[in-house]
């Protein structure tokens, strides 16, 4: 029964320092050996580590060589299929001990598959995808953005992976100048190779900018709908970034309750409730003792005649949130604020309003009992 060669069965052979010498030699035998290996295998797994066997044999051989006399056998190899297998296991082998396997692709690259042979043909995409793999994600972060300035040699399905990977280093802080070349870059791209990226940060980038651009806030139902489809694609770690920075800074302006509905509705996402809830809170923690604004008063408004349907976060979530915003007001502040709101309270918010009301004197009786104890 045949048995798979050990490393040791193979240095005889081709270890002799002259004959290593001899590159027709060597490729010769190399040759012949993938032909006793492969071809006259008829067991599968005898088959695969004999493969293996012999492909960590020619890398180790290769170690301690100039790169000229590697690629000197391996482009002689090439041009017989039975080798394939064998360079194939060679490439991945070599590669992924490799210090930098970027740069050791590209010598193999550079020296093996430029060329119009079938060996190339057939494996210069292969290889690109198996180096991919062989990556780091740190890694692959950082060579998705050096490939996303041309794509054109990828194959398809790595040139969607890279343009995706490049995507996630956007930023949604505007100051961030990095984000603003990367996305122009990005944007060339998938529109050339009319590629859909899952999630779209891009998109949500430019939301973001109008969102700073728009001062009139001017949400009409197709801005609105934009942002709550491209939310819904996107994973929990996204949705965070986005919605902490987006949501305080949009509703920090708006006057209107009406608005201020509309937003929260276009960003709320029902499996990442949570966030939500956290997201939105960022509003009332910012809020000045020193007044109570256009933007908390359209907040207020909204809440106090919100029917059930509005209730994106618990009812009583909300009204310890306004309670907590409204009691930290200084108390000439505070006072103005009362006049202002009696004479807004109507039937229909009464209810909601008391609710409220009673726990802000509450939140500021004990505020008041903690200084008194403090002195």
């Amino acid at each position: 029964m045949a048995k798979s060669p050990k490393l040791d069965q193979l240095n005889w052979l081709i270890k002799p320092k002259p004959f290593l010498k001899n590159d027709p030699a060597v490729t010769y035998i190399c040759i012949y050996i993938s032909h006793i290996l492969l071809d006259e295998s008829n067991d599968a797994s005898i088959r695969e580590k004999s493969k293996q066997t012999f492909a960590v044999f020619l890398s180790d051989m290769f170690k301690d060589k100039e790169d000229e006399y590697r690629f000197s056998i391996i482009n002689e190899m090439k041009q017989h299929d039975i080798t394939w297998e064998i360079l194939e296991a060679e490439w991945k082998y070599s590669t992924e001990k490799s210090h930098n396997k970027i740069v050791a692709h590209e010598a193999y690259y550079k020296h093996v598959l430029q060329d119009d042979s079938k060996f190339s043909q057939q494996y210069k995409s292969e290889l690109l995808i198996g180096l991919w793999d062989f990556l780091s994600k740190q890694e692959q972060s950082a060579q998705a953005i050096v490939w996303s300035q041309n794509t054109e040699f990828l194959p398809m399905e790595l040139r969607n992976t890279v343009l995706q990977t490049a995507s996630e280093k956007i930023s949604f802080d505007l100051k961030d100048e990095k984000s603003d070349k990367l996305c122009k870059i990005l944007n060339k791209q998938i529109k050339q190779y009319n590629i859909v990226l899952s999630p779209n940060r891009l998109i949500l980038r430019d939301i973001v900018i109008k969102a700073n651009a728009d001062k009139k806030n001017n949400f009409d139902e197709k801005y609105l709908n934009e942002i709550q489809q491209t939310l819904a694609k996107v994973d929990r770690e996204t949705y965070e970034e986005f919605s902490q920075l987006y949501l305080p800074m949009v509703i920090s302006r708006i006057t209107e309750k009406e608005q201020h509905g509309s937003i929260l509705k276009a960003v709320f996402c029902p499996k990442y409730a949570d966030i939500f809830e956290q997201s939105y809170s960022l509003f009332y923690e910012n809020g000045s003792p020193k007044q109570f604004d256009k933007s908390d008063n359209a907040a207020l408004m909204f809440w106090l005649y919100a029917d059930n349907k509005d209730l994106l976060i618990p009812k009583e979530v909300i009204v310890d949130w306004l309670a907590s915003r409204i009691a930290k007001l200084k108390k000439d502040k505070y006072e103005i604020f009362l006049n202002g709101i009696k004479r807004k309270i109507d039937r229909k918010s009464e209810k909601m309003w008391q609710e409220i009301y009673s726990k802000v004197e509450k939140k500021r009786r004990s505020l008041l009992s903690r200084i008194f104890r403090w002195k």
